[in-house]
């Protein structure tokens, strides 16, 4: 539900909690772009977690789609448009089923992925720093880093949660206060970090 107002986001989370208070099975494909904002991805886990849903990432983009009981598919286009489409013609949901199944089947699951991208980030985290202390364009960070711009941009999002920083600024000043980078070397391209990447777990 990228795109759509928080109250709808918040109703919908609602009725998928209802959903698995009832023992409904509930099965979430997510892209990997749209974990980012109105804690998506905590949901996502919480759910996974306590709840018994089954969550996956794919980068496979499934637009607006609702499959219930394998026989019905609600779809829509975009936030935009007000409309959906409920389909219950077998002709249009058996295909739609079959290509679901397929995006299911090569997903990853939710936990695999999310400890993957810690590993990933915690990798990054001081090239992240260095780029962020030189004030270039998300873009070119991304770049420089080898990743798409919002890929970039989660993990900028990720760490500043990690140093619990409200902004980029605060996070470059708490992680100059915590030693991740010297005041002096933050203008230079080869950074000098004093205490290891993982370590930024027990600086909040």
């Amino acid at each position: 539900m990228n795109g759509f107002p928080r109250p709808e986001i918040e109703r919908f989370r609602n009725k998928i909690a209802d959903l698995l208070r009832r023992s409904v099975s509930v099965c979430l494909i997510c892209h990997p772009d749209e974990l980012d904002g109105h804690g998506r991805q905590e949901f996502l886990e919480r759910i996974s977690r306590v709840q018994g849903a089954q969550a996956r990432v794919s980068t496979v983009k499934v637009h607006g789609t609702f499959i219930v009981d394998r026989r019905w598919v609600l779809t829509w286009n975009s936030p935009q448009d007000r409309h959906c489409l409920l389909v219950r013609s077998p002709a249009i949901v058996d295909p739609m089923l079959r290509l679901t199944d397929a995006v299911w089947e090569s997903a990853c699951d939710l936990e695999t992925f999310v400890h993957c991208h810690r590993n990933r980030l915690d990798e990054k985290i001081p090239q992240i720093l260095q780029l962020l202390g030189s004030g270039c364009k998300d873009e070119v960070a991304a770049r420089e880093i080898g990743v798409s711009v919002r890929t970039y941009r989660r993990y900028v999002a990720t760490l500043m949660e990690k140093l619990d920083a409200e902004s980029r600024f605060e996070a470059g000043v708490k992680a100059t206060a915590f030693g991740l980078v010297k005041v002096g070397d933050r203008q230079r391209r080869s950074p000098a970090w004093l205490v290891p990447a993982s370590d930024l777990a027990g600086c909040r």
